[in-house]
């Protein structure tokens, strides 16, 4: 982040900004699709980003899916079940 163009960080935080007074009531109901296969622990650390990605990309923030399974077998090993 050292060679990052000045002012970045400012467009940055007016652009988060901007999404949050915009977004504000859409990402505080959300309730995302969140797969039973992923534990509590998983599904309360991925609720706010994929309520986050499914208010710019709807149903496309499912994507964000399969990162969330990744890491999961990942922690507890890619043989294992996830629940």
């Amino acid at each position: 982040m050292r060679h990052a163009d000045a002012g970045l960080f400012e467009r940055l935080a007016s652009m988060l900004a901007r999404f949050a007074d915009d977004f504000r009531e859409l990402v505080r109901t959300a309730r995302p699709y969140l797969p039973e296969q992923l534990d509590d622990r998983a599904q309360d650390n991925w609720e706010p980003p994929l309520s986050i990605a499914g208010c710019w990309w709807g149903e496309f923030g499912r994507m964000f899916l399969t990162p969330a399974w990744m890491l999961v077998y990942w922690r507890r090993g890619w043989d294992s079940n996830p629940r």
